[in-house]
């Protein structure tokens, strides 16, 4: 994904779609898959790493989108160089760098299709790449957690750095003070680099599994992290005390959804197998709530009901799971997990229903029990076999 100006450019499959705020303005099919976006001006670059191509689309002319977009130019590398990531150096005029799996980095032409220079090869698999702050410096982020700053003139190596897993995304600033390089690794870790003395200076633990993207915001110290299982966060790093401070955070659900609830026009419940409950407002994403697992961490749900009388006091809102067999109950006010019930009967849950009251839930198995339970004490009440 990339935007420019009111435009937002989006690659999903083999398609390239142009988007003004939310309608397609115009739509392109390609023969492959795409994996990375590179504006370049009034043409895109399009890359492929299933097809190992990289496609140059002509996607708009003085500023207006074109209907109908065409492709100018389509480079194939050859199957020893396997392409991951490319950028667009500043002040290089129609060129392109094209990282490769096995360390190797190519720039090369996209309007005449031709290989320019092959820089030294490191033995180390690329992850990333980037244009830093300074011209002809690009840094290079790779799996075994080594950062290298090239200049691409000279082909030399700048600076070097290493940290603890592979890195995903890399973001520089240039503040009135210092220079900072920031990371980020699979483990969910952010690394700030001061480049001035060429040490690193803060490593914060964001929490999240994975991340895959981070950057900073320009003209301010704010840092923008996303996270591979659905999670943004925004970051404010202070120069003078050199540490982090989370502002923001929004967070969906890590997997496909296996249920979804709608309560009224605006609020969706919403939940998947990892036993993840999240309420979605439709209009306002600041009204966005994840409910609490507690320290279920095997909890899973496959079923969810909703009362239509919704209560603070006690939880009334259930799910069941077919890996364990329980029933979680949920609290609407604290969004916490109340009770867990668990079937004595070692009957598989197929269907679950709570009462209009919100006072009792009821659920069938599989060997055709039907079994009513009472919300706040989880003592059966009935059981019909």
């Amino acid at each position: 994904m990339a935007s420019v100006d009111e435009h937002t450019l989006v690659a999903s499959g083999n398609e390239f779609l142009v988007y003004s705020r939310a309608d397609v303005v115009s739509c392109i099919t390609l023969d492959e898959s795409i994996d990375e976006i590179l504006v370049l001006g009034d043409y895109v670059s399009l890359l492929s790493k299933m097809e190992n191509a990289l496609t140059v689309v002509h996607w708009r002319q003085d500023k207006q989108v074109l209907e109908d977009m065409n492709v100018v130019s389509k480079i194939k590398f050859d199957k020893e160089f396997q392409a991951c990531c490319h950028i667009h150096p500043d002040t290089y005029f129609n060129k392109v760098l094209v990282g490769g799996r096995d360390g190797r980095i190519q720039l090369w032409n996209v309007k005449t299709r031709t290989l320019i220079y092959e820089f030294q090869k490191y033995e180390r698999t690329i992850c990333s790449l980037v244009q830093t702050t300074a011209l002809d410096v690009a840094a290079v982020g790779y799996m075994d957690g080594t950062i290298q700053l090239i200049h691409l003139k000279k082909n030399v190596l700048v600076g070097e750095y290493k940290q603890h897993g592979s890195v995903n995304a890399i973001s520089f600033r240039e503040s009135d003070v210092n220079m900072h390089m920031i990371s980020v690794s699979t483990n969910g870790h952010i690394t700030v680099w001061d480049l001035n003395e060429m040490k690193q200076v803060y490593l914060k633990d964001t929490g999240l599994d994975s991340i895959g993207f981070c950057s900073y915001i320009r003209g301010t110290n704010l840092i923008l992290v996303a996270s591979k299982l659905n999670a943004i966060q925004v970051w404010s790093f202070n120069d003078t005390r050199k540490d982090l401070t989370i502002l923001k955070e929004r967070k969906g659900l890590s997997s496909s959804a296996s249920f979804v609830k709608f309560v009224d026009n605006n609020l969706v419940y919403t939940g998947n197998e990892k036993g993840e409950l999240e309420l979605v407002h439709i209009s306002r994403d600041s009204h966005n709530r994840i409910f609490s697992k507690g320290k279920e961490k095997n909890l899973s749900l496959s079923t969810f009901s909703i009362p239509s009388t919704l209560h603070n006091e006690w939880g009334c809102l259930a799910g069941s799971s077919l890996k364990d067999n329980s029933i979680s109950i949920w609290s609407q006010h604290n969004k916490i997990v109340s009770k867990v019930y668990f079937d004595k009967q070692k009957e598989t849950i197929s269907a679950l229903e709570t009462s209009l009251c919100s006072n009792f839930c009821a659920y069938g198995t599989s060997k055709g029990s039907l079994v009513l339970f009472n919300l706040q004490s989880s003592i059966v009440r009935c059981r019909i076999q």
